[in-house]
């Protein structure tokens, strides 16, 4: 499920973080001694590090602040980390400034106890039901922050990942197993490939310019590389589904199936994919149609349904709005 190679590259990052802000820690008069364990996984370290990497007057402020911050939390959370438990941190600091061009975040007013208990109470249940790869898989995240989007609360299936605080996870409050593992699979799924995109530039070329797909999971007209993260995450999100087992869960896992194989099926056909981009997409549709004996007939026709009336209704919204959007030939 995770490569050595994406193993190696994590480690390293952590490594590195850890030795970074472990020096600057030691040099803070009154700071308690932190495990480096606790300040590769912690995200706040992720953040000062990243701040030191860019340097300018502003950084110097956000350091200061961040190392006092993250003294102050460290010998807490370092309990949790080494028993792989989520940590959460509602803090302004593991949050991106937007979402999207539209989407504001900001920290929920939740306290951060009852969220770890909440998690504590899905975790306990989750490790014996869920198959073997599940928790290491997971394990790349390191914290959990419940956001408010323009003031309002948060949809239920709405997470996201902050590229400066590597391991933090924010989105909606998990108010069930099964919203916890869809959420936390799905942004563990994009951690881990991130890892292999960050180091790779050649892993799709143009990925942000130029191909434009037709996503199953947005309103709006995609980069490959948002169809790409969007079938490997979504692959582990459909056998974490499954391993749940409720009907929503299964009814859920069988969409989101149907929609992996068809993102799959653009981007194989009609994408210009390096080896490595490639391989990534063959394994996600291979996941899934290896899955596919573990739902019904039943399941899978109305999930097909489902699929193609939407389709269908977002190909016609957006001709109707762009026609010449839709560049990819044989969409809809």
């Amino acid at each position: 499920m995770i490569t050595e190679t994406q193993r190696q590259y994590e480690d390293d990052r952590r490594r590195t973080i850890a030795r970074v802000v472990g020096h600057i820690l030691e040099h803070l008069p009154g700071v308690p001694v932190v495990d480096s364990y606790c300040l590769g996984r912690h995200p706040l370290a992720a953040v000062l590090y990243k701040a030191v990497v860019r340097g300018g007057a502003a950084a110097h402020t956000v350091v200061e602040e961040l190392s006092r911050t993250l003294a102050c939390r460290a010998v807490r959370d370092s309990a949790r980390f080494r028993e792989n438990r989520l940590v959460a941190i509602q803090s302004h600091f593991v949050l991106p400034e937007r979402e999207t061009r539209n989407a504001i975040l900001a920290p929920a007013a939740v306290a951060e106890f009852d969220l770890e208990e909440a998690m504590d109470r899905y975790g306990a249940v989750l490790r014996v039901r869920m198959p073997s790869w599940w928790q290491p898989f997971v394990e790349i995240a390191s914290s959990y922050t419940v956001v408010v989007v323009n003031g309002n609360t948060a949809p239920s299936k709405f997470s996201g990942t902050f590229s400066d605080a590597a391991g933090a996870i924010h989105g909606a409050e998990p108010r069930d197993e099964e919203t916890f593992v869809e959420i936390l699979t799905h942004e563990a799924g994009h951690l881990w490939l991130n890892l292999l995109t960050e180091k790779d530039p050649k892993f799709i070329a143009n990925s942000y310019d130029e191909q434009w797909f037709l996503s199953p999971w947005r309103g709006d007209l995609r980069p490959i590389l948002g169809i790409v993260h969007g079938t490997y995450v979504f692959s582990f999100v459909v056998l974490a589904l499954l391993a749940v087992g409720t009907p929503a869960a299964r009814a859920r896992a069988a969409q989101l199936s149907v929609e992996v194989k068809d993102a799959a099926r653009q981007v194989l056909t009609f994408g210009v994919l390096s080896p490595a981009a490639a391989e990534v997409v063959t394994a996600a549709k291979a996941r899934v149609v290896a899955a596919e004996p573990s739902f019904s007939a039943g399941e899978i026709a109305s999930a097909c349904e489902r699929y193609a009336t939407e389709k269908e209704r977002k190909v016609r919204t957006l001709r109707e709005r762009n026609p010449e959007l839709l560049v990819v030939e044989g969409l809809g």
